[in-house]
């Protein structure tokens, strides 16, 4: 599983949504506290978290894929060869 840190994983979820990202679950020790939520695209699973102490880097993430290119056409950015053979984007995203 990948972690991603994020401030709001409502927003998150919506705006993996568009990459075809679905929601599974989310999860809260109360109400009111961080939400924990697990999102996947067919066998890429992603874990959104809002809790700041958890070691992740904010607003980042790492997504291995087979239609990578598809999705950089999709939204309108440039993909790279990686120096060890994988094709990789960047994208900012909106929900920070």
């Amino acid at each position: 599983m990948i972690p991603i840190r994020v401030r709001k994983a409502a927003d998150a979820v919506a705006w993996y949504a568009r990459m075809g990202f679905r929601q599974e679950w989310e999860h809260r020790y109360e109400p009111g506290f961080p939400a924990f939520v697990s999102i996947a695209r067919g066998n890429i699973p992603l874990f959104l978290f809002e809790h700041e102490a958890m070691l992740a880097r904010p607003h980042s993430s790492i997504c291995e894929s087979t239609d990578v290119r598809s999705i950089a056409k999709e939204f309108s950015v440039e993909a790279q060869e990686s120096p060890w053979g994988t094709c990789e984007i960047a994208m900012e995203i909106g929900c920070a």
